[in-house]
């Protein structure tokens, strides 16, 4: 059975258009853009602060206190891979550092690394490495 015009179903359709045609779009008032745009305001500038103080403090205050450990030199034998001598205190510890992992090759007293007038190459490191290895393997 088809509705007629007098039924309520056709009643509302009929009056949709004219429920379309009085409701407004809603709109952004000027308060809430003015509180967005200071909240964006300020989010950029806290960034812009906190770039600031990383730049101002450093490396070391950002990443924990370096004080105790430095990198004395470092020998490259791979295309990822390193040889660092490293100083911890009153000894230098050799590492091998791999795109995996770290090692530990071998700790000693804290020495003095030669002049690198003698090397070919003018790595001090290369040539002192290679005659501690040299030594290593004639100690008994």
């Amino acid at each position: 059975m088809l509705p007629t015009r007098s039924s309520p179903a056709v009643a509302a359709l009929v009056s949709l258009p004219a429920l379309a045609e009085t409701a407004s779009v809603p709109g952004v008032s000027t308060a809430n853009f003015v509180q967005g745009l200071i909240g964006l305001v300020f989010v950029i500038a806290l960034l812009i602060f906190a770039a600031w103080m990383m730049k101002r403090l450093g490396s070391a205050a950002a990443f924990g206190n370096t004080a105790g450990m430095r990198i004395v030199s470092g020998l490259a034998v791979g295309p990822r891979e390193r040889i660092l001598l490293l100083e911890v205190g009153e000894t230098w510890v050799i590492v091998g550092v791999t795109a995996g992992q770290m090692r530990t090759l071998h700790t000693m007293p804290r020495g003095e690394l030669p002049d690198t007038d003698g090397n070919a190459g003018g790595a001090p490191f290369a040539s002192w490495l290679q005659r501690f290895t040299d030594r290593q393997k004639n100690a008994p």
